[in-house]
């Protein structure tokens, strides 16, 4: 049998190495701080963001919520992955299923099940651009009323997606989105540096500085450096 883990998070007892990243990432997100996190596919990214996540839901201090927009196409596709993500937050928050769909001013989303883990799933047919932004209006009011609640760390993976989709100023509307909210952090995690390093460090972008932006080569981390265009060891 094969000891090593190589699909999916078994837990902390099976992750290996990465503590100094884990405590990083959580220092940031503690102090208010959003995060870029850059690495190869297939590198353990989003088993780092698990580890990070099962840290925070037994310090009980915030509410983690994640995503993977990998597969998405447009910024409809985008909006069914976080609508389910929001969804699948359990106990007194998934407990109110009725008011979730309430919220809802332009379109009704359907539910469906999934009928081998039980998961639930929101899915939109959104007819234009309006319906579109309202609907992901609706989503992020959700988002800043769970945070009065209890804070929100939400990790978007994958999240260069955003910038092929043919919708256009999708990046501007998130951005304008996120600056709405008052206890909600960001971890935006993707692949494709080249894409992200111009999202987050080309000045006539949306997202221009607005991040620590982490990148992890070989056994070190970095963070980019955007007044020298460079990346440089943290």
């Amino acid at each position: 049998m094969n000891p090593f883990i190589i699909r999916g998070y078994k837990g902390k007892k099976y992750f290996c190495d990465r503590e100094s990243e884990t405590e990083a990432i959580a220092g940031a997100i503690k102090n208010g701080r959003d995060i870029t996190l850059v690495s190869l596919r297939k590198m353990g990214k989003t088993g780092l963001l698990f580890h990070l996540f099962e840290k925070l839901r037994k310090e009980g201090e915030v509410e983690p919520v994640y995503l993977d927009i990998y597969h998405t196409e447009n910024l409809n596709g985008l909006i069914d992955q976080m609508a389910t993500a929001l969804f699948r937050i359990k106990k007194s928050f998934g407990a109110r299923m009725q008011e979730f769909l309430r919220n809802f001013r332009y379109v009704r989303p359907s539910v469906t099940v999934d009928p081998q883990t039980g998961l639930p799933s929101l899915s939109f047919q959104i007819a234009d651009a309006r319906e579109a932004r309202g609907t992901l209006e609706d989503l992020f009011e959700i988002l800043q009323e769970r945070g009065r609640i209890k804070p929100v760390v939400i990790a978007i993976d994958e999240f260069q997606q955003i910038a092929t989709y043919p919708e256009q100023h999708v990046e501007a509307l998130l951005r304008g989105l996120i600056q709405s909210l008052n206890n909600t952090r960001f971890i935006f995690s993707g692949s494709n540096k080249t894409l992200l390093t111009r999202m987050f460090g080309d000045a006539a972008r949306p997202f221009y500085q607005s991040t620590e932006m982490i990148c992890r080569r070989g056994e070190e981390y970095y963070v980019y450096d955007v007044f020298f265009s460079r990346w440089m060891e943290k």
